[in-house]
């Protein structure tokens, strides 16, 4: 499993509640699984490193469960280039 993660220097989140524009291309996916087959086209190249839920509360504490998924990518900046860890 760990093979999925070698090289990755890009990382990306996508949910089912949030669809929008690809920033490298412009391109505005229908729906989750459009996003999802767009990013993980040869185009852009990205992995799909982990698929799931997540939840959250509205303001009258309303429970919404989303899909969202973690994409990576080889290659550019380091994930962790342009943070202050210190």
């Amino acid at each position: 499993m760990a093979k999925n993660y070698e090289g990755i220097k890009e990382v990306m989140q996508l949910t089912s509640e949030n669809i929008t524009r690809c920033e490298p291309c412009n391109y505005l996916p229908n729906d989750f699984a459009d996003a999802m087959n767009h990013y993980l086209s040869s185009t852009h190249g990205y992995t799909l490193l982990h698929v799931g839920t997540q939840s959250s509360l509205s303001d009258k504490g309303d429970v919404f469960h989303d899909t969202t998924a973690v994409l990576g990518k080889a290659g550019g900046k380091s994930f962790f280039e342009d943070r202050d860890l210190g």
